[in-house]
Order: structure tokens, then sequence, then C-alpha cells
């Protein structure tokens, strides 16, 4: 993950990553669209606050192989998981 993206609207002290393990905070609603392409984290939490996840926000991750998805989201935008292998 690079500073940019943490400068993108989250707080680089609430955010927590173990190797390759990205953990938002439960003041993350949205992901924007393309986030985190082609990042090599293996495995996302979200907080039960995420309400949406836009296109392709994760696409082409290839490692990541955990993503649980919360019962508050109501918006998956398309090809979020797209070329996502290990899933």
């Amino acid at each position: 993950m690079t500073d940019s993206m943490v400068a993108s609207g989250v707080p680089n002290q609430d955010i927590s990553i173990g190797s390759t393990v990205l953990m938002l905070p439960s003041s993350v609603e949205l992901i924007a669209s393309g986030f985190f392409y082609q990042d090599a984290m293996t495995e996302v939490r979200v907080s039960a606050n995420m309400h949406t996840i836009g296109s392709y926000a994760f696409s082409e991750c290839v490692h990541l192989n955990i993503f649980d998805l919360p019962p508050s989201l109501m918006e998956l935008g398309e090809g979020v998981f797209y070329h996502c292998s290990a899933l």
C-alpha cells in the first residue's frame, strides 16, 4: 500500500497492515473504484460499517484469498474481484 492511498482519506494510524493483511477501521464506509488494483494483499478485513465497494476495487489482486463481505454492504461494483484467482 502506498502513501498516496493513505492520503486519499484514510488516516495512516487507522490502518492496520500485517505483512499482507489489510484491516480497515470502522470510519471507512466506502472503497473507491480501482483503489487497491493489483495490490499484493492476501486478506482484507472490513468493518460492519462498510456500505460500498467500487468497481474493480480489488481487481487483479492475485494473492487475495480471504475477504469477508459485511452484512452492511449495499453496493458491490462491477468486477470488484476480477482476476482474483486465489479467491
